[in-house]
């Protein structure tokens, strides 16, 4: 990391931005896929939201890195 993006690391509006999308992830998991019915998940199922939520965790870490 070089030193300019060090200085922005610590910057407020990056902190709020990262916990907004924390939020949004955990009401999108607990409330729009999940709901109230509870099922046997398979293994497909699994290894699918698996494979979905470590996309958007690189596609986040992409973004940082860009930026």
């Amino acid at each position: 990391m070089n030193r300019d993006a060090a200085l922005h690391v610590g910057e407020p509006w990056m902190w709020a931005a990262f916990i907004v999308f924390v939020l949004m992830m955990i009401a999108v998991d607990l409330f729009l896929v999940g709901g109230n019915q509870a099922h046997r998940v398979s293994f497909k199922e699994a290894a699918t939201w698996s494979f979905v939520w470590f996309t958007l965790a690189m596609l986040f870490n992409l973004g940082l890195w860009w930026y």
